[in-house]
């Protein structure tokens, strides 16, 4: 239950930032290892992955959360019954973006190898492929949502 907290981490192994009903809470991982950052029922929260390897970002019952990975690998971002939930994939390898029963989620891929982005039941999500290489985007029972891919390699878009 903390106002404008902020965790950093920079070169570090098995880190780990939890921000349970939080406000204007910030997690900032920088070239670490097997870091991991949960958002529990906070608000404008932001997660931000540079040059991490093995980071996980989680955002549960969150209002305008952010996960910014870059350059990072086999990232993930997992965003559960949120709130205007945004997440950004830059120049990273094996990442993924997961929005669960989320509503107005986004995911944006840009210039990444194997990203992948699932939205399940969620409502005007959007997925973005920018310049990436064998991407995919899967939307799962949701509503409104929408995959682009702009000059991007073996991308796939599946709607069931």
């Amino acid at each position: 239950m903390s106002v404008n907290s902020s965790c950093i981490d920079t070169m570090s192994i098995n880190s780990s930032c939890n921000d349970i009903m939080s406000v204007n809470s910030s997690c900032i991982d920088t070239m670490s290892v097997n870091s991991s950052c949960i958002d529990t029922m906070s608000i404008n929260s932001s997660c931000n992955d540079i040059m991490s390897v093995n980071s996980s970002c989680i955002d549960t019952m969150s209002v305008n959360s952010s996960c910014i990975d870059t350059m990072s690998i086999n990232s993930s971002c997992n965003d559960i019954m949120s709130v205007n939930s945004s997440c950004i994939d830059t120049m990273s390898v094996n990442s993924s973006c997961i929005d669960n029963m989320s509503i107005n989620s986004s995911c944006n891929d840009i210039m990444s190898v194997n990203s992948s982005c699932i939205d399940t039941m969620s409502v005007n999500s959007s997925c973005i492929d920018t310049m990436s290489i064998n991407s995919s985007c899967n939307d799962i029972m949701s509503v409104n949502s929408s995959c682009i891919d702009t000059m991007s390699v073996n991308s796939s878009c599946i709607d069931i």
